[in-house]
């Protein structure tokens, strides 16, 4: 019996300590060389394994049926530019997510043509710090942007520097906030009714 019991704490400890994950799917409209996409979503795994929360690739064109589809499920989608959404932004906004103040939405944007500035060399990797950034917005409070780190609305030259050396992170405290909403994401999907 006690055997029993440690092996069922055992389990209930293992659940515990796993890391949230997060349904994620990538749909590319810009038609990105395949190496960028390779490097952007492996430095987009990285910076989420980083505070502890795992991204699950699903692929859209994989299924017909809507009942497969991720109960919560976030899509990443790279758009050519930014005149498809019919908003007036910056020029130098990356990207863009759906929402409101109320209601975190669930597709975030990036505007491929406003990476081509930056060197071949880094461009994969700057893809996945853009698509970490987007992402974030769905998963943080509205106006989440901070004066440091990932979540900066405007990056420098010091800001891409990091990145290119993978040390642009998100702060501690948005890495709580994340996780926090990563699991609440996970648990309702687990408990909703099949």
């Amino acid at each position: 019996m006690l055997g029993l019991v440690v092996a069922i704490l055992v389990a209930d400890l293992q659940l515990a300590s796993e890391a949230p994950l997060i349904s994620v799917a990538l749909l590319d409209d810009a038609r990105v060389p395949h190496e960028w996409l390779r490097q952007a979503r492996n430095e987009l795994d990285r910076i989420y394994r980083e505070i502890g929360v795992e991204l699950v690739w699903w692929d859209p064109t994989s299924c017909s049926d809507q009942a497969t589809v991720p109960r919560h499920l976030l899509t990443i989608a790279i758009r050519r530019n930014a005149a498809s959404l019919q908003k007036k932004l910056s020029e130098d906004a990356i990207g863009i997510t759906s929402g409101t103040a109320d209601e975190r939405g669930r597709v975030a944007y990036v505007f491929y043509d406003r990476t081509e500035r930056f060197t071949p060399l880094h461009r994969g990797k700057y893809l996945g710090h853009f698509m970490a950034h987007e992402l974030g917005h769905l998963l943080l409070p509205q106006y989440a942007h901070s004066a440091r780190g990932l979540m900066r609305a405007q990056w420098n030259r010091d800001d891409l520097e990091r990145a290119e050396h993978g040390q642009l992170k998100f702060t501690p405290e948005q890495a709580n906030l994340i996780r926090s909403r990563a699991s609440q994401l996970a648990a309702d999907s687990r408990n909703a009714p099949k």
